[in-house]
């Protein structure tokens, strides 16, 4: 069975539709301004069918999508300024079929120069009722309805222990049973759908999707679900697989078993997770806030993010690594980034210009980079970054920029990567550009704190030979050694690699070969 897919461009108000699965993939990971909204049709199979053919508009970023072979020809020939031709979409119906009895309504605004496209009786009459400046078209092709959801499968026993810890409680006292709790109250609860044997299968469910609902609850049950909630306060579960849970506004979303992923597109959305339920990853779309969600190892930026940002860890280890996006331009990057690791061995990795606090525990806290990507090109550029160690043995790692970097209490690690393999994704440099910067390290503790080196063709005599004393006059400067490093110093041809290392308030005096290490 081939289905269709539907996503809603809040910038452009357009739905847009595929039926390949890989193009949909990449849409829900890479561009968050598409919400996607499950499936809209099934694709028919056998009879009379014939191709539906998509069209990109080149003004309005949106598509038009026709079932008419004339009107395809007609808008390639005499509208070639206006819209790109993508080729056929999707298999439809021109007249109703065996498996193609639902009807696409087809509507258009002029104003905007947009159609918009619905197989939902009640979201064809909303239109017609509260849409004016929309009009209506009439029957575009037909298609097979989306399948019922959600599907058939057997209560997840051990899912529901894992997300409600008093059933768990319960069961652990002898008490009851998963399946003898749902029954007996969880179903009247609310806790998962009317029937718990509606839980199998890889599913695609958007809350409110034939209806304009308020305060759904969705389940994925077994298998590996995409699951995105609608309007109001959703509660969604993905249970066993792994999940991908969209929120917005206030939802709860609760990813059971599995590795999920999650998308918080509103700062009221809350994620639980249960203890050692998978390795999980949340992808963050709003500015403001957000707090780490317990038992979520992984938190990365959806495209497009606008910043002001400050992220707050947990007690855990957690892992924040900001830099794995692609940006098609500067407007696209974030800047105003501020990270509180919290307690833990925390793993910090910040975009340019981030602000970032290890916290307690032994941190590894990196100078960032953001990754430019336009036709199979990167280019890695790091920026301005604070970084403070807080309380434990940190490793800071500096890139390009001027970074100011304060280790705290603990013996510190200050490290620079230039090996050919680097150890440190964070720090990878782009061999074409090279590495130029200052890093200023405020609170460098000879004797317990050490600057390490990868990548250098110097021995740590050498390095200490770099530097001397110096005094500054620049307010909020202060004095203490500088040592000045360039291309020559590194085994690989970095152009233009120029380093500056100010340690202040520290003395040659106090220095010597150990507070070095190469390699």
């Amino acid at each position: 069975m081939s289905y269709v897919y539907r996503f809603f461009n809040q910038r452009s108000g357009e739905h847009f539709y595929t039926s390949d699965p890989a193009e949909r993939n990449n849409i829900i990971y890479q561009l968050p301004d598409f919400g996607y909204e499950g499936i809209a049709m099934t694709i028919p199979i056998g009879g009379s069918t014939q191709a539906v053919y998509r069209f990109y508009r080149k003004d309005t970023g949106t598509h038009f999508y026709t079932a008419n072979a004339a009107e395809r020809d007609s808008i390639i020939s005499n509208l070639s300024d206006v819209y790109s031709y993508e080729g056929p979409a999707f298999n439809a119906a021109s007249t109703p079929t065996g498996t193609a009895k639902q009807a696409v309504y087809r509507f258009y605004d002029a104003s905007r120069g947009v159609h918009f496209f619905t197989t939902n009786d009640s979201e064809r009459d909303a239109v017609l009722a509260n849409l004016p400046n929309y009009s209506y078209e009439g029957i575009a092709y037909y298609a097979a309805p989306p399948p019922s959801v959600p599907r058939s499968g057997a209560l997840d026993e051990a899912w529901y222990l894992a997300a409600y810890p008093d059933v768990r409680d319960a069961v652990n006292a002898g008490l009851t049973t998963a399946s003898a709790h749902y029954a007996a109250f969880g179903q009247r609860e609310g806790r998962l759908p009317n029937s718990p044997d509606a839980l199998a299968g890889d599913n695609s469910v958007i809350s409110g999707y034939s209806a304009p609902n308020y305060g759904d609850t969705v389940n994925g049950g077994a298998g590996n679900d995409i699951l995105q909630g609608g309007d109001g306060s959703d509660v969604i579960f993905g249970e066993t697989g792994n999940d991908y849970l969209y929120g917005l506004q206030s939802d709860t979303l609760n990813g059971g078993s599995g590795d999920d992923t999650y998308y918080a597109n509103s700062a009221g959305v809350v994620i639980t997770e249960g203890l050692n339920a998978g390795n999980d990853t949340v992808y963050i779309g709003f500015s403001g806030t957000f707090n780490l969600p317990a038992n979520v190892e992984n938190v990365r930026l959806t495209y497009g993010f606008s910043s002001p940002l400050t992220i707050v860890g947990t007690t855990s280890s957690d892992v924040i690594a900001l830099p794995e996006q692609r940006y098609d331009s500067d407007s696209l990057v974030p800047s105003s980034i501020e990270i509180f690791g919290g307690a833990g061995n925390d793993t910090i990795v910040g975009l340019r210009d981030s602000l970032i606090h290890g916290g307690s525990g032994n941190d590894l806290i990196s100078s960032s980079y953001w990754r430019q990507f336009r036709y199979q090109d990167n280019v890695l550029t790091s920026g301005n970054d604070t970084l403070y160690g807080d309380e434990g043995n940190d490793t800071l790692v500096a890139g390009a920029g001027i970074d100011w970097l304060s280790g705290g209490s603990g013996a510190d690690e200050f490290l620079y990567d230039f090996a050919t393999t680097s150890r440190y994704a964070a720090v990878t440099l782009d061999k074409s550009t090279g590495f130029s910067g200052t890093t200023i390290i405020t609170d460098f503790q000879p004797g317990e704190d050490h600057v390490r080196l990868l990548g250098s063709s110097l021995n740590a005599q050498q390095v200490l030979e770099r530097f001397s004393d110096y005094s500054s006059t620049t307010p909020g400067y202060s004095s203490g050694v500088r040592g000045i490093f360039s291309a020559s110093d590194f085994p690989l041809a970095y152009g233009g690699t120029l380093l500056t290392i100010e340690l202040h308030n520290v003395s040659m005096a106090q220095l010597s070969a150990s507070a070095f290490t190469i390699g």
